[in-house]
């Protein structure tokens, strides 16, 4: 049924499917996993299309080497807050598509 022919629900669009999702999610996903101790403890796709990620690393320089992972695959990442949890550093990234 088409979009806006009063159809009902089947043709809304499905939540959290918006354009860009599966690109930045598995590119995060590849560079977290390349990227040696880094460990991704929150993700939550946002309505602008955006990525907020937690990660915790044990150093600053491997949090440099994640976000080269990232921009190196195409992705703008914006540095959020840091902070230690559990004697981790954990720091909060926002992660879209160039």
């Amino acid at each position: 049924r088409p979009a806006g022919s009063g159809a009902g629900p089947a043709s809304l669009p499905a939540p959290g499917a918006g354009p860009g999702f599966s690109a930045a999610a598995t590119a995060l996903f590849e560079a977290v996993r390349a990227t040696p101790n880094v460990e991704l403890t929150r993700l939550h796709y946002r309505a602008d299309g955006s990525l907020a990620a937690t990660v915790m690393m044990d150093s600053p320089a491997t949090l440099a080497a994640l976000q080269g992972r990232l921009e190196q695959s195409g992705l703008i990442v914006e540095p959020g807050e840091r902070r230690n949890a559990g004697g981790r550093p954990t720091a909060d990234l926002t992660v879209r598509a160039a």
